[in-house]
């Protein structure tokens, strides 16, 4: 029983066994335990609920919600973004996103305009007033993610950086490259 993976083949050696096939074959092959895949998913949960709590609180004194922060932070990191890429790259409904967007817009957090090339596309900036902001709520989140970082060394950040970046899709790829962070 073989199924593909980012970068290589998942195949199933026996229920407590699983082994990642490279594609490139200067890596050598690794066998993880099924209970190490459970215990990442575990940790990506919690992760994500801290990092996430991290802006909570900065966020609901000004009436905003994730979906704000969301918003916010990909626009800062990919100025000119079009609404429809928001939209695809946070998996959302555009009605899901309109009233965030709209009260981020109304509130001088973002602008919309449209695009020189195009104008039937709205594109998001970030304005000093959002970059405060986003500066503001993502400071918790640095210092967390900074501290993991001095605990498990540089080795084990390069390994995990490699492990989220094989997670992406090919459109969050395409997004993070042109991010400007």
């Amino acid at each position: 029983m073989e199924s593909e993976i980012a970068h290589g083949k998942l195949r199933l050696i026996n229920t407590r066994k699983l082994m990642i096939e490279p594609r490139s074959r200067k890596k050598k092959n690794a066998t993880y335990d099924t209970s190490d895949i459970q215990r990442a998913l575990e940790f990506f949960l919690f992760a994500h609920l801290n990092l996430a709590a991290d802006a909570d609180a900065g966020l609901r004194s000004l009436g905003f919600h994730r979906t704000h922060h969301r918003i916010l932070y990909l626009v800062a990191v990919n100025p000119g973004t079009s609404v429809g890429d928001l939209v695809s790259t946070l998996r959302l409904t555009p009605q899901a996103v309109q009233s965030p967007m709209r009260q981020l817009n109304e509130k001088g957090y973002i602008q919309q305009r449209y695009s020189s090339t195009d104008r039937r596309k709205r594109c998001l900036f970030i304005t000093s007033k959002g970059q405060t902001l986003v500066a503001r709520l993502s400071s918790h989140q640095h210092r967390r993610i900074a501290k993991a970082f001095n605990l498990a060394g540089l080795a084990a950040v390069r390994g995990f950086l490699t492990v989220m970046e094989g997670m992406l899709t090919e459109d969050d790829r395409y997004f993070v490259e042109r991010s400007s962070v």
